[in-house]
């Protein structure tokens, strides 16, 4: 996180950050600062020193075991800086989702309307951490029982937070949420790295676009 403090101000004057003057208006006070939707994840990461070339074996230099996902992430790197935080994502009934779930609540984050699905494994990668170079390769899981529809984020949720972020990955959901936020004065931010089907009616509700590279 960078050494400068986000000032986030009620009024009508924009939000600063690290001398990035981002030209939205906040609501007054609501029963949380933000909602976070999208993914969350366990992570298995396994540090080597040097990617491994095809059809060898090289030894692990450590091995830990971590919960992710961009937008439970977020999540707790924003309740960790102080702000009021809720939730909502799809997790599998398996320990994977219970140890996800715990994870965001050990942060103090409500997580009373993610949705649980039964039998169904929850999202999970393998991530290769190469130390010499600092990249990393990412192998991941997601069934597509956990593909989260509209339906999962309640109108309520949106206006109950004076912030929505999202992470990309659940475009119909997303949309929707989106646009339920436009309607109550909600603004939004969005943490995206591919175009989806879908992806430009999306963006035409997001006031903040955060891109990877070579998304524009």
């Amino acid at each position: 996180l960078p050494k400068q403090k986000a000032k986030i101000n009620a009024g009508t004057k924009p939000v600063s950050c690290a001398g990035v003057r981002i030209p939205v208006s906040l609501p007054g006070p609501r029963a949380f600062d933000v909602l976070a939707m999208g993914e969350n994840s366990i992570d298995l990461l396994a540090e080597v020193e040097g990617h491994p070339a095809p059809d060898t074996k090289i030894p692990l230099a450590a091995l830990s075991e971590r919960p992710g996902g961009q937008s439970a992430t977020a999540a707790v790197a924003m309740a960790r800086l102080g702000l009021r935080m809720t939730y909502i994502g799809r997790v599998g009934d398996d320990d994977y989702g219970r140890r996800g779930l715990e994870s965001l609540t050990a942060e103090g984050i409500d997580v009373g309307d993610v949705v649980t699905v039964p039998g169904v494994t929850s999202r999970f990668a393998v991530i290769l951490v190469d130390r010499r170079s600092g990249t990393r390769t990412v192998l991941w899981h997601r069934d597509p029982g956990l593909v989260m529809t509209p339906e999962d984020i309640p109108a309520r949720a949106v206006r109950a937070a004076r912030v929505l972020y999202l992470d990309g990955s659940e475009v119909a959901a997303a949309t929707s949420a989106a646009e339920e936020a436009r309607r109550s004065g909600t603004p939004t931010v969005i943490d995206i790295e591919r175009i989806q089907p879908g992806t430009d009616r999306l963006l035409r509700s997001i006031d903040v676009v955060i891109a990877a590279e070579a998304f524009p």
